[in-house]
């Protein structure tokens, strides 16, 4: 089951080292294995003799934001799929924290995204202390 949805742009140079921050903060937490990177998992999508399939690539999309514990949520250079994906884990009452390593304060962020997460990070120290923490307490045991 997905835990963690990432939900990030790749399509710029900033894009890009955001990604990369995510990516590198979910292994450094042991956390691939629950992790879905639309980037890196719809590539099934993409093999076909008539295309890509983007049925199945939205589906895929939406499926694991479902299941997912925690939306990590890349601001960076406002990609719209992102933000829609934001949008769609606010409606189904996920957790979502927004990342974003260019921002000079937090208090520039925007009102409708910053009222649908828990918070903002602006450094990749600080996600990785926000996701080591969040699944400090995501207890999957029998409670008594």
């Amino acid at each position: 089951m997905t835990k963690i949805y990432c939900a990030a742009g790749w399509f710029s140079p900033n894009m890009e080292k955001a990604i990369k921050d995510i990516e590198e903060v979910i292994d450094e937490t042991n956390l691939r294995a629950v992790t879905f990177e639309p980037r890196n998992d719809t590539g099934k999508h993409f093999g076909g003799s008539n295309g890509p399939d983007w049925n199945g690539v939205f589906d895929d999309n939406v499926k694991h934001l479902k299941e997912a514990k925690l939306i990590i949520v890349s601001t960076v250079d406002k990609d719209m799929g992102t933000i829609w994906e934001a949008g769609y884990a606010s409606a189904l009452g996920k957790t979502i924290i927004y990342y974003n390593p260019f921002m000079e304060s937090k208090e520039q962020f925007n009102l409708m995204l910053a009222k649908s997460g828990v918070g903002v990070c602006v450094s990749k120290a600080e996600l990785k202390d926000f996701v080591l923490n969040f699944f400090k307490y995501d207890f999957n045991g029998n409670i008594e």
